[in-house]
């Protein structure tokens, strides 16, 4: 049968950990010292530890949320940039520069697709002759 573990007061707890930690003895003076199991002494002096740290599950969870609030603002500001930007690209195509029927960059060049004996190639073919501009 398994024993139940011994429950020590906070106050307890406060003197032993200010006597590892502030007056400078190890945890096996401690145990010597209170009559106690260093090892319980060494959880309470590393929870001490990371509490005065500011490591506690609390302090991670409010940093954590300031984190995803930085980050969500910045996604809505990009998502505004970005929007900006497709309308600006939309504007510009229909005010571009045209030949005819399509713009100078498509009369220009057109694609050109040629299978290889080992592959595809893909490149781009200037047409020859363009004519005048309008």
């Amino acid at each position: 049968m398994a024993k139940k573990p011994r429950q020590y007061s906070p106050e307890l707890r406060a003197e032993v950990v200010k006597y590892v930690l502030d007056d400078e003895h190890t945890c096996a003076q401690a145990a010597r010292a209170f009559n106690l199991v260093a090892e319980t002494i060494r959880n309470w002096v590393n929870a001490e530890k990371e509490k005065r740290k500011g490591n506690t599950p609390e302090v991670r969870d409010a940093v954590d949320r300031a984190q995803l609030a930085e980050l969500e603002r910045k996604v809505k500001e990009l998502e505004a940039e970005n929007s900006f930007l497709k309308k600006a690209a939309l504007d510009s195509k229909s005010q571009g520069n045209t030949l005819g029927r399509g713009s100078v960059a498509e009369a220009l060049a057109g694609a050109v697709v040629q299978s290889g004996g080992q592959g595809v190639e893909v490149g781009l073919a200037v047409q020859a002759q363009i004519g005048a501009f309008r």
